[in-house]
């Protein structure tokens, strides 16, 4: 039996084929705008179309290893985006290449769209 992938790499994959994708992410760092089990439809995106307050999936390389998150654009500033969580935490400048894709819209786990 092989384990099933990961959501943020279900993800890379169809984002990086120019495909909308829905995900379910787990994680508390997004709490009061994605909570574990709502379910979040991706899309690719163009870096000149992304906005503060944004909510996009980003390649962040921390000092030990990268990783992929689910979080928003909290800054823009010289084609560099300050990516951080709902919860205040910053993770840091990314250039355009790292972001991989934007949330269209989110679906509570209750069935509401917001």
């Amino acid at each position: 039996m092989s384990a099933r992938p990961h959501w943020p790499d279900l993800a890379k994959t169809a984002l990086a084929a120019g495909q909308t994708v829905q995900v379910a992410p787990t994680g508390n760092s997004m709490t009061g705008r994605i909570a574990s089990g709502d379910t979040v439809t991706l899309a690719p995106c163009e870096s000149a179309t992304l906005a503060v307050g944004d909510i996009v999936l980003v390649q962040i390389q921390g000092r030990r290893y990268s990783h992929t998150v689910l979080h928003l654009v909290k800054a823009i500033e010289n084609g560099q985006f300050l990516i951080g969580a709902n919860n205040g935490r910053i993770d840091g400048w990314v250039s355009s290449e790292h972001i991989l894709g934007r949330a269209l819209n989110i679906r509570l786990y209750s069935n509401e769209e917001v």
